[in-house]
Formats: structure tokens, C-alpha cells, sequence
């Protein structure tokens, strides 16, 4: 017992700084010690045959992507680590993201889970929470997703989000997306 309350006790002394949170979900600013679970998650040909371009990414394409697209400056303006509630375990990565898909200076929300926890409601859980930041926090009049055409599983997740299609775009490296689009309530 005292073996696991001194590792509890460790965690919560050099637990990540959080972005947002949710009910069972942490955001969390990134560390470069998150980059080997992050890159098994990027590197997964299941889990990125739908995200992004839709192959997994080298260690390399890892790493700047980690460098280029998470929250290091600590605005909230980027993606972050996504932990269940108070636990060090890395599930994916979720955040707001700039998006130019409409012609304007959008943030975009978006989330990649490993497979190990997709259905449990964690798109939905995190979603909710980004559009609540974005809305509140970011003061964002509307915030969009890019989705793959065929990624049914996110797709209705935005859905239930509340988040309608507007459109769809081609991308030169993601390929064709649709445009999911929710306004400021």
C-alpha cells in the first residue's frame, strides 16, 4: 500500500500543467518525456488510417509533428496530451488547432485516441470540453472538425457534438475532408 501511495504521490508532484478537463479526461500541456507513447500512437496503422494523411508517421514525422502542432508555448492554442483524470497513462491526443479550411482564422477541434480506447465515449467527452473552451476561453464565434469521409465512428461523434456538416475541402497531405461546423451558442 505504501508502494502505491509514494507512486501516486510522485505522479501528482510532476503531473502536466492542464489545458482543460472534462469529468474523466485531463488536456494536458505537453512534456518531451510523452513523445514514445505519442509516437506509438502516431506510428499505429490503425489508428492513423484516419487521421491526418492517413498512414502512420516515422519517428521522424513523428517528432515534428509533436514539435509543430502541441501546446509548448502554454496558450491553449494547440494540441495536448489526453490522460484519464489524474493518471499518467496516455490515451491520444485532443486540442484546438488553427484551421484555414473556410478562408478564415478558425480553430479547428480534433482528437486521435489509441485503438485501446476507442468506445468508451472519450471523442464525445473531450469534444464537449474543446467546444466549451473554445467558445468561453478563446472567445471562438465558430469552431470546425475535419473529418475523413469514411470515418463513421468520429463523424458521429461530432453529430452528437452538435456539430453539422457544412461542406468538405481538399487537402494537398490530409486528402478529402469533411468540414463539420458548430457557431458560438
Amino acid at each position: 500500500m505504501t508502494h502505491c501511495l509514494s507512486t501516486l504521490s510522485t505522479f501528482a508532484r510532476t503531473m502536466p500543467s492542464l489545458i482543460l478537463h472534462s469529468q474523466r479526461l485531463d488536456l494536458c500541456h505537453p512534456d518531451a518525456n510523452d513523445f514514445p507513447a505519442l509516437h506509438a500512437i502516431l506510428s499505429d496503422p490503425t489508428t492513423m488510417a484516419q487521421a491526418f494523411a492517413g498512414r502512420p508517421m516515422s519517428e521522424a514525422e513523428s517528432q515534428v509533428f509533436f514539435r509543430d502542432h502541441f501546446d509548448w508555448s502554454h496558450n491553449g492554442r494547440r494540441a495536448g496530451i489526453l490522460r484519464r483524470r489524474g493518471q499518467s497513462e496516455i490515451l491520444g491526443f485532443a486540442g484546438l488547432l488553427p484551421c484555414a479550411a473556410l478562408g478564415a482564422d478558425d480553430y479547428e477541434i480534433g482528437f486521435v485516441l489509441a485503438p485501446a480506447h476507442w468506445g468508451q465515449g472519450y471523442a464525445q467527452e473531450i469534444g464537449h470540453a474543446q467546444l466549451a473552451y473554445g467558445f468561453t476561453q478563446l472567445d471562438c464565434p465558430r469552431l470546425l472538425a475535419q473529418v475523413a469521409p469514411d470515418n463513421l465512428a468520429s463523424r458521429k461523434a461530432l453529430e452528437k457534438l452538435g456539430m453539422a456538416l457544412h461542406g468538405s475541402t481538399q487537402h494537398p497531405v490530409r486528402g478529402e475532408r469533411l468540414i463539420y461546423l458548430k457557431l458560438r451558442p
